[in-house]
């Protein structure tokens, strides 16, 4: 070889070709199963019939001279994608997962080269191009539904908009979930799990359709809603984008260290909305009712995102011992988790006693109420009989049985004293009549701040267990 051929520059790949290497063969494969499979037949033949029929129908209504029918064929149009992209799509993703888990070729498919991140690119993918194909679909018709009057352009785009990106959400959540599932009885529970939450946040997303589409010129008047209306779909494909790296990571063999870059993405991702959300309450003046919600949002998400971080494998594997702290194991993840905890407590918090406002105490309670069963569920799948079963499968059961004997024990001794559920003994550690006593009552500071004492008490415990079982591993390899 001369030197010149040496020092020779690669050759730069045209554009197509180097989208198809970054996309993956496993692209191709799962889009050409997707079209031929009959069940994308039938889901997208009806999507094209129901779109059709309820415009024409619309259409025919508005011609015999009575008021004007755009809302109600928005809403037709809308609810059929929503059915179509919502919960069909999510629910054949997840299916797709579920049996490369169920068969074990993801092994095989990590082997060739294609790797974690590949599979779950590929898998993605292919169901965002069904997705693209409905929302192409029914585009048409949705703009048809302005035409026919009642509602206006902007309505439709923010519509079309928010169905997309939360079909998005639910399709990145539900193939993460299969990947998640190593276990029969937790794909059997998965199943239901992504059925419940596309019909729910579909309820959800239909509900706010049909705000756009009959009160829609209120709605754009108001700041805080058209901040809502902008704001929620770029937080749903952020959290999509924090879901692809986790789930590349559960599909890691043993000798991978794959965690780091789903903690990455996590921490910064709710750094943005928590920033975002101090940025429009202090500079923005936004109502600070809003930042209440948020606070509770951030922490319901955090819950998802705990869930798993606490069953993680304790430990790491041998090949990654000198990776500081981008190694796997339980300890690292669960540190990142509450610490998102304490800084949504933290700036939330602030923000609220900044302003005198009255439901303080719900954005120190909320995350305060995950940190604490979040611990107490690890600790019941360490130190009780839960621990034969697995750290991973512990930690899971242990979590659901310490929030049921946190609603059960303070109920019961409610009854015994005579008291209402939110208001007897120990009414505060309830995670549900003490969420809904802070967020119907005000002005109850001190006992939110019992309650972050005893959650962080027990995130200590937690932590401290965690490095010592870290360290007994680390000694190990």
């Amino acid at each position: 070889m001369t030197p010149a051929a040496a020092i020779a520059k690669p050759e730069v790949l045209p554009f197509g070709e180097r989208v198809a290497e970054w996309a993956g063969p496993l692209v191709v494969k799962e889009v050409r199963a997707g079209l031929k499979s009959w069940a994308f037949a039938v889901a997208f033949g009806l999507l094209l019939s129901v779109g059709f029929v309820v415009v024409l129908t619309s259409a025919l209504v508005t011609s015999a001279g009575s008021e004007p029918r755009g809302p109600a064929a928005f809403m037709g149009t809308t609810a059929a994608f929503a059915v179509y992209g919502q919960l069909l799509v999510p629910f054949i993703a997840f299916r797709a997962m579920v049996r490369e888990r169920e068969d074990e070729t993801w092994v095989l498919l990590v082997l060739t080269g294609l790797g974690t991140d590949g599979i779950v690119r590929g898998k993605l993918l292919a169901a965002l191009v069904q997705v693209g194909l409905g929302a192409a679909a029914m585009a048409p018709f949705m703009l048809l539904s302005y035409l026919l009057s009642g509602i206006g352009l902007t309505n439709v785009l923010l519509g079309v908009g928010w169905h997309v990106c939360l079909a998005f959400l639910l399709t990145s959540a539900a193939l993460g979930l299969g990947a998640q599932s190593e276990s029969r009885l937790e794909r059997t529970v998965g199943h239901f799990v992504v059925l419940a939450g596309s019909l729910l946040l579909g309820g959800l997303s239909m509900a706010l359709t049909g705000a756009l589409a009959f009160n829609g010129e209120r709605l754009l008047r108001d700041g805080e809603s058209i901040g809502l209306l902008l704001g929620l779909p770029v937080a749903m494909l952020l959290l999509g984008w924090c879901v692809l790296p986790a789930a590349a990571a559960s599909l890691a063999l043993d000798s991978e260290a794959r965690t780091q870059p789903a903690r990455a993405r996590i921490g910064w991702t709710f750094l943005f909305l928590v920033v975002g959300t101090m940025v429009s309450a202090l500079v923005l003046n936004a109502n600070r009712d809003v930042v209440c919600a948020i606070a509770v949002l951030n922490a319901l998400l955090l819950l998802v995102v705990g869930f798993f971080a606490v069953s993680e494998r304790p430990g790491f594997p041998k090949a990654a011992a000198d990776d500081g702290f981008a190694r796997p194991g339980t300890l690292r993840s669960v540190l990142v988790t509450f610490g998102l905890l304490a800084l949504s407590a933290i700036a939330f918090g602030a923000v609220a006693a900044e302003a005198n406002a009255a439901h303080t105490a719900l954005t120190i309670a909320s995350p305060a109420f995950v940190m604490l069963y979040l611990s107490l569920g690890l600790l019941l799948g360490r130190f009780t009989p839960l621990k034969r079963l697995g750290t991973r499968t512990g930690a899971r059961l242990g979590f659901f049985i310490a929030t049921a004997l946190g609603i059960v024990v303070p109920t019961v001794l409610a009854a015994i004293a005579n008291k209402r559920p939110d208001k007897g003994p120990g009414w505060v550690f309830n995670p549900f009549f003490g969420m809904v006593r802070f967020i119907d009552r005000s002005h109850l500071e001190a006992e939110a701040l019992l309650l972050g004492g005893v959650a962080a008490v027990a995130a200590v415990t937690v932590l401290g267990v965690l490095q010592a079982e870290d360290g007994v591993r680390t000694h190990e390899h």
